[in-house]
């Protein structure tokens, strides 16, 4: 628990599924657990998808990562907790047609380093004045840095980027949840629809 305390924790939970490219996010870890070993990463990695959990299990053992990566199975009932305690919320899904957890990290104040076909993070929390980085492999918004897919490089650089900069991290993390809440809350959903029906009554 103490080791865990001292720790910055990097989260990405989500089905355990190819186009999550949980891959891509360990091997990316792996880059950058060496130059930050105080980071952990806490994945998801359903039991229930065996061949894939045991892919994953063994490139976290072959990079040497496996004793800084948890992989943990079903933790829905605690999301709140795990968001709220993470340094940086990382997905490199490659198909998300919205990207609720991208949302729900958001939500908790977590910064945002997401591929750059997540459409929560790409539409919502960049914002409109984002910045290419000069090889164009990042976009630095105001709440979050969009990645380049599948590009493993480019998510060490992105994760980096937030850990050594802490300041950035905070920023990115206010502004992701200043965005988010409270637009995409139940009763701003409410209102919204009130609103329309009073607008375009059926």
């Amino acid at each position: 628990p103490e080791q865990i305390r001292a720790s910055r924790i990097i989260a990405e939970i989500s089905r355990t599924e190819v186009h999550k490219r949980k891959n891509i996010l360990i091997e990316a870890f792996a880059k950058v657990h060496s130059r930050f070993p105080d980071t952990l990463l806490v994945v998801s990695v359903m039991g229930t998808e065996q061949k894939l959990r045991t892919e994953l299990t063994e490139l976290a053992r072959r990079l040497g990562v496996e004793k800084s990566i948890a992989m943990v199975g079903t933790i829905w009932d605690h999301l709140p907790s795990l968001y709220a305690a993470a340094h940086i919320y990382c997905t490199p899904s490659v198909l998300e047609d919205f990207g609720m957890a991208v949302q729900e990290a958001a939500a908790s104040r977590a910064a945002i380093v997401a591929g750059d076909r997540v459409t929560f993070a790409t539409e919502y929390l960049l914002g409109p004045a984002a910045k290419p980085t000069p090889d164009g492999r990042l976009r630095i918004g105001s709440g979050a840095i969009a990645v380049r897919s599948d590009d493993v490089d480019a998510f060490a650089q992105g994760l980096s980027l937030v850990l050594e900069n802490p300041d950035l991290r905070d920023s990115l993390a206010e502004h992701a949840y200043r965005i988010t809440i409270p637009r995409f809350t139940w009763e701003s959903t409410v209102l919204t629809i009130l609103n329309e029906l009073s607008v375009h009554p059926r």
